[in-house]
């Protein structure tokens, strides 16, 4: 993989993710070509601020020690460090979440005290799809020598006036999701993607609906509100996907209306689901589909590398 990002680099910029002490002795020992031997590998330090994702914990020894030898590292420099705010996502209030950024705003500055030179120009990355929307209530003062990069951020432009800078994602923050929904942030009206199936069978007995998405179409992602996906039209409020396999989907009835299957679907009917999670929904297509407010297909959007 090196050398492909060695190759990489001689046209884009590339900043590497890196968590552990042998990253570095990898990154060290790597013959780069020849235009970029003067040009050292540009690291962001993973950091883990308690949902044991990725990263090392503020307080960990390990992490003082890879500071320590990407800052001997000759052909290594330290870009910044980096915090993937997961835990934003299990908030239900928009005070909820501008806690959790602010936590980790906190964080982030802390380990950058662990540097031997903490002066040096530094680019401190944090936030999710939620927090990116707060980010106007976060008033820290920095030191001129660090730059906020909120990720899966809007609004570039305004923003670099207050000092951040926003790193645009084609991700959750544009098309939003059920989970994206539980936090409060957004309201039904910014769910802007949908997968569309059709209903395979009706069995009035278990009062059901077999759909043709299951697993591939939808993912496993669970979230706050029931189901892996829920029925977008109104008028069938309730329904959501309740189970699923590889390639199906089992439509079960959660509302207080006393629905029933053979009532509300038949066969061939075309079904539009809201989705938990469109980061990983949106990474099993080739392409999406745009469309107006009538539903006519207006563009294309092709994910690069299928997202």
């Amino acid at each position: 993989m090196l050398p492909e990002l060695d190759e990489l680099s001689t046209t884009v910029t590339t900043r590497l993710l890196v968590d552990n002490i042998s990253h570095i002795e990898l990154l060290s020992t790597c013959s780069r070509r020849p235009e970029n031997r003067q040009k050292p590998w540009s690291v962001f330090i993973k950091l883990d601020m308690g949902t044991k994702r990725a990263g090392l914990p503020l307080g960990s020894p390990k992490l003082q020690q890879l500071i320590h030898a990407a800052e001997s590292a000759p052909n290594v420099d330290i870009y910044g460090f980096y915090f993937y705010s997961a835990k934003a996502a299990q908030g239900r209030s928009v005070q909820d979440v501008e806690t959790i950024l602010q936590e980790h705003i906190e964080g982030v500055l802390s380990a950058t005290r662990l540097l031997s030179d903490p002066t040096q120009p530094l680019v401190l990355s944090v936030g999710s799809s939620p927090t990116a929307r707060v980010i106007r209530k976060i008033k820290e003062q920095v030191t001129p020598n660090i730059t906020f990069e909120i990720h899966a951020g809007e609004r570039s432009t305004e923003l670099k006036a207050q000092g951040f800078h926003i790193n645009k994602s084609t991700g959750t923050v544009i098309y939003n999701d059920l989970q994206q929904l539980a936090t409060a942030t957004i309201d039904d009206s910014c769910l802007a993607m949908s997968v569309i199936t059709e209903v395979c069978s009706v069995y009035d007995v278990r009062n059901e609906a077999l759909i043709s998405a299951g697993v591939l179409a939808l993912t496993r992602e669970p979230g706050h509100f029931p189901g892996i996906a829920r029925v977008r039209d109104s008028a069938k409020k309730g329904w959501i996907v309740g189970r699923q396999s590889q390639k199906h989907g089992i439509l079960v009835y959660e509302g207080d209306q006393g629905q029933r299957a053979e009532h509300v679907w038949k066969i061939g009917d075309k079904v539009e689901l809201d989705i938990q999670h469109t980061c990983i929904a949106g990474a099993m297509y080739g392409w999406h589909f745009m469309t107006d407010e009538a539903g006519i297909v207006r563009d294309i959007y092709y994910p690069w590398k299928w997202w």
